[in-house]
């Protein structure tokens, strides 16, 4: 499988479960406003969190994969994030509330599907750490004859989210364009090779969970050409492309928006001579930067794809929308033991009504790390558990069904690169702000404020790499509406703004994350 690189495109995921959520209020940090808020002390929270989720490409591997080579240790920065991921996993998993947990380290597979079992190298931040893992996909057509989803579970304890593959077929040639391969089981290879011949793996990502699983596609696809974030780096260790199952090729690709383009590959390979070329899908599938330097030790950086023919925008993490409903393939017995307010009531009956309790308590959790409406057992048989009390439903409400950022990548990222964001959001609606599809199937192609005409015919529909696909949503609702808090004065007057709104109360371990991050000197922003 040979490799190209995408230039300077390679997002920093900003995530970091916290230990024991409390019932927290936003303190003042220096995301709050200047103004004093009484009954709130200084906190304590960052932005460069990423590195928690930014991993070694070769920490996982796929069945009967072939171990890395020697490692080698590129900085002692990199040491010491990655020492700082592994603290924080065993945290979360000590902090996580639930039932009985899954075992943390599976050296047998005997008692797993064959079919759904997989095989982890290096410990992860959710199950397993080590050893054998089970998931089950779920493939989903989200446009018909071109775009299709492949689901799996991603989940620590009783705590989950879905985590996305979306494919895409290619008009002019019929083959597949794979964006961020998940476990690499034998159901999930039966449900991509019944839809055709894989030609191209994308990976518009450094996030560890979007990656990890790169080297096995490879493996599987020896003929297909794999696109690789250019500047791509993994933690704890910085490791070459081609120690990780990658056979790299020193080729560039120019951005879609500038001609100044990076030429790093991880692990030190740099190549500054190759003249960049689009990639052969380029025509089918533009693609556009965000990166965000002010948010870390590395930047955020992502890369988001327009599919022209059917009005689709490829996201990974940019944006996203929780649904009411759980998606198919979170397991019942985690959303059950979820359920009751209080964890001695633990498995809650098997009804749609208490599956959707169960979800909406942890899309809160993975949301806020620390939810104001729970908090955590501190003593007896139950010791570590959440305790929920009522109100959550307000702050699931507010977040639900709509479109959105994360409220950790809101936090720690793109209130620290807030230029920077307005800037790509900018472009994003002048260039492929065409219009949407109205009541009727009409489309209004009308051109922007200025009366050009726009570049695209623009997109209507948004697929992300979590919760919900396709969400409905074009340019202008990215801009005026889910970021809309980059136009205000500070944080906490954005989590108001209309479009934007997210529960105040929710957000003080976000905060506290935010100031501690910023005390050691990572993602103090630049404005």
């Amino acid at each position: 499988m040979s490799t190209r690189v995408l230039g300077a495109f390679a997002p920093s995921r900003a995530t970091a479960p916290p230990r024991a959520p409390r019932r927290n209020s936003p303190r003042r940090g220096s995301l709050a406003p200047s103004r004093p808020r009484r009954g709130r002390t200084s906190a304590t929270a960052s932005s460069s969190l990423g590195k928690k989720d930014g991993g070694d490409d070769d920490d996982a591997s796929a069945i009967d994969a072939d171990p890395p080579g020697s490692p080698r240790v590129s900085s002692r920065r990199a040491a010491l994030i990655g020492a700082s991921t592994a603290l924080a996993s065993l945290t979360a998993l000590e902090a996580a509330p639930g039932a009985a947990r899954a075992d943390p380290v599976r050296l047998f597979p005997s008692d797993l599907d064959p079919s759904r079992r997989f095989f982890h190298l290096f410990p992860p931040v959710w199950e397993p750490y080590f050893g054998w893992g089970e998931r089950r996909t779920v493939r989903r057509e989200l446009v018909p004859g071109q775009i299709w989803s492949l689901e799996q579970e991603q989940a620590l304890d009783v705590l989950a989210m879905n985590i996305r593959t979306t494919v895409v077929r290619l008009e002019r040639t019929g083959g597949l364009v794979v964006f961020s391969p998940q476990a690499p089981t034998r159901e999930f290879f039966r449900l991509l090779d019944e839809l055709g011949e894989v030609e191209h793996v994308v990976l518009p990502t450094y996030a560890l969970e979007h990656k990890v699983y790169l080297p096995a596609l490879a493996r599987r696809y020896p003929a297909a050409k794999t696109w690789v974030v250019d500047g791509t780096w993994s933690v704890p260790i910085d490791l070459p492309l081609r120690w990780l199952g990658i056979d790299a090729q020193p080729w560039t690709l120019r951005e879609s928006f500038s001609s100044d383009f990076a030429t790093r590959v991880g692990g030190g390979e740099t190549f500054s001579d190759e003249p960049p070329s689009p990639p052969p899908w380029a025509d089918e599938l533009p693609y556009k930067v965000l990166r965000v330097d002010t948010a870390g030790a590395n930047p955020y950086v992502e890369a988001v794809f327009l599919q022209e023919a059917s009005r689709t925008l490829l996201v990974t993490d940019l944006a996203l929308s929780i649904p009411r409903e759980p998606p198919e393939v979170i397991s019942r017995e985690r959303l059950l033991n979820l359920a009751p307010d209080d964890p001695k009531d633990a498995p809650a009956a098997d009804t749609p009504e208490n599956l959707r309790t169960g979800w909406a308590k942890a899309s809160l959790v993975v949301s806020f790390l620390g939810p104001a409406r729970q908090a955590q057992v501190e003593e007896g048989a139950f010791k570590g558990k959440l305790r929920w009390e009522p109100g959550y439903e307000r702050s699931f409400h507010a977040v639900a069904d709509r479109v959105a950022p994360s409220p950790i990548l809101r936090t720690l990222v793109f209130s620290k690169g807030r230029a920077a964001t307005r800037r790509f959001l900018d472009e994003l609606e002048r260039d492929w702000g065409g219009g949407r599809r109205e009541e009727g199937g009409a489309v209004d192609d009308a051109a922007d404020e200025a009366n050009e005409a726009p570049k695209s015919p623009g997109f209507d529909r948004i697929v992300p790499a979590h919760y919900d696909a396709p969400i409905e949503g074009n340019a202008a609702t990215l801009r005026r509406e889910a970021f809309a808090f980059l136009d205000e004065p500070d944080f906490l007057a954005g989590l108001r703004v209309r479009g934007a709104e997210l529960p105040e109360e929710d957000m003080g371990v976000l905060l506290q994350v935010n100031d501690v991050l910023e005390k050691i000197g990572l993602g103090k922003g630049s404005e």
